[in-house]
């Protein structure tokens, strides 16, 4: 069967209408692929997941052929920015983020990291397909005041939680995984695994502002004496980017109304209460496995109609949407 792997991925290009090109194209392949499930799009964004089904942008035994994102930066003659953030499904102890990338003079360009959960005091093996490799970290300067108060409980158990010096060659203290894991109270264990797991996903997750493919443009300037090379695909706005890590709840609704009725939910972060809000044009934002995917209200009550939820009842609602987002 393979190994699982849970890929939260993203498809943003220049336009809307490049977009729905590649959204339709997409929607074809779903029909004979059933790993790409969550298709959501949103003017030139384009989310999906495998729900531990696989990697798009990632295959170990052949990284540069055969994988979603290689494709679609091969079928579509525009630019193109496509990223995934992979995380363990089966306890391989590694995630790892995959970068595709299709540029206006049709030159496709791919970064994929590698990211161990823990430090074992070995240099961490580098496979074949990745071009670089990290280890999820907390620098000491960084710690939070739950951490400070994890390491204080331990203290006053007779234990140490002490940090460890970087892996690499960065000068400075660093907090991995077993520094706190070997030497927390056993009451701590589980939101210690909780936080590095946290810390994982974002170690998974890229981010426009981390160039990742300086060094391959800089190799080609020099082998072909082209003075200037956009460091990402031209022509997209990269602030749309919708696959992000965020452990901040943006907006939460505490309720929605349908036919007149008004149904109150309850959300976990601070929000404004309201009057209602009345369709069809309301757009709610889930945040569902580590980013923000939004859906139009009016659509998802006609889904839920059709699986036979009743959407009179506000209870069997919030459980439809805890149960299709992973909330």
């Amino acid at each position: 069967m393979g190994v699982y792997w849970d890929s939260n991925a993203e498809i943003i290009t220049t336009n809307n209408k490049n977009a729905s090109e590649i959204f339709s194209w997409l929607e074809s392949y779903r029909d004979t692929n059933t790993n790409l499930m969550r298709l959501n799009k949103k003017d030139c964004s384009i989310l999906f997941s495998s729900d531990g089904y696989g990697s798009f942008g990632c295959i170990e035994e052949d990284s540069n052929s055969g994988n979603l994102f290689q494709n679609i930066c091969k079928k579509f003659k525009f630019p193109i920015l496509c990223h995934e953030r992979v995380l363990p499904c089966q306890g391989q102890g590694y995630g790892f983020f995959t970068v595709f990338g299709r540029w206006e003079d049709g030159i496709i360009r791919s970064y994929k990291e590698i990211v161990y959960e823990d430090y074992d005091g070995n240099t961490p093996t580098e496979p074949f397909w990745a071009d670089s490799v990290q280890i999820v970290n907390i620098p000491i300067k960084l710690l939070t005041n739950e951490l400070n108060e994890i390491i204080n409980r331990a203290h006053n158990a007779g234990e140490k939680i002490e940090s460890s010096e970087f892996w690499d060659f960065n000068e400075g203290e660093y907090y991995y995984r077993h520094n706190f894991s070997y030497n927390c109270i056993e009451e701590d264990e589980d939101r210690v695994n909780e936080i590095f797991d946290e810390e994982l996903s974002r170690f998974c997750t890229w981010s426009f502002n981390y160039d990742v493919f300086s060094a391959q443009i800089e190799n080609e300037i020099d082998e072909s004496n082209i003075s200037d090379i956009a460091t990402l695909p031209e022509g997209i706005n990269y602030e749309s980017i919708r696959l992000i890590f965020s452990d901040e709840v943006q907006s939460e609704v505490e309720g929605y109304e349908y036919d007149g009725d008004y149904f109150e939910g309850e959300s976990e972060g601070e929000s404004t209460p309201g009057d209602g809000y009345s369709l069809p044009s309301l757009d709610i934002q889930v945040k569902a496995g580590g980013f923000y995917e939004d859906f139009d209200l009016e659509s998802e009550i006609s889904v839920m109609e059709d699986e036979g939820v009743d959407v009179s009842d506000a209870e069997a609602v919030l459980k439809y949407l805890k149960d299709t987002y992973g909330l």
